[in-house]
């Protein structure tokens, strides 16, 4: 999973969902809401999820591999939360499609499938076949990004929402400040510390806040 950003100047830059999470779990630590301890525990916990998140996202790659298209695809995942007794959900529960049921909600992911020409069905069909694993990552990812949010801050909540949500959430410059705000009290020395638990990149998020407020852009996260 990845989030890219799209800049009201045309610019955009794409990070990883583990990136995101790394820069925001170091943001928790700086404005007192997580201790150190619990920083270095999510981390870690997060550097052991990543590693069965990415086998997941591999599963059936070599039968997507032989699937070829004339045109150019997006496929684009989108996770839902319905009622345990929609009836969506019992039929993907019949049918052995990815489901997870927290708390008497249920998360099921869903593809979509743009081309500027028509995309076969048995493309679809075959693709599908092969996703499961994508769609089990798409479906992991956003309810860590809820328990995520759950956590944060009252100043921080409205735009975690929208740097999480990867729903398209217009960021602004107040946004971008507030972030930015933030980010000032990581301890430098503790990033480079917990290097080895921290995804890669994670300094992105700082650079792409400090790319908005300082140019007063809007971006779209998706």
């Amino acid at each position: 999973m990845s989030y890219d950003w799209h800049f009201s100047d045309g610019s955009h830059n794409k990070m990883s969902n583990w990136a995101v999470h790394s820069a925001i779990m170091l943001t928790y630590h700086a404005v007192g809401v997580w201790s150190y301890e619990k920083l270095e525990s999510e981390l870690t916990a997060m550097q052991m999820h990543r590693n069965q998140m990415n086998e997941m996202a591999n599963e059936g790659s070599e039968e997507r591999s032989a699937f070829k298209s004339d045109e150019p695809i997006n496929i684009i995942i989108t996770v839902e939360k319905l009622s345990t007794e929609s009836e969506l959900i019992k039929q993907a529960i019949k049918a052995g499609a990815p489901v997870e049921i927290k708390d008497g909600v249920a998360y099921i992911a869903k593809e979509q499938f743009k081309s500027d020409a028509p995309v076969s069905e048995e493309f679809i069909e075959e693709w599908t076949k092969s996703m499961e694993g994508h769609l089990k990552y798409a479906i992991k990812n956003t309810m860590r990004c809820e328990e995520l949010l759950d956590e944060a801050p009252g100043f921080l909540k409205p735009t975690l929402k929208k740097v999480l949500a990867n729903d398209g959430f217009v960021f602004d410059k107040k946004d971008a400040e507030t972030m930015t705000m933030a980010f000032m009290g990581i301890d430098k020395k503790i990033a480079e510390g917990l290097e080895e638990v921290l995804a890669e990149g994670w300094q992105e998020l700082i650079l792409m806040c400090l790319y908005a407020g300082t140019n007063n852009l809007t971006a779209q996260i998706y």
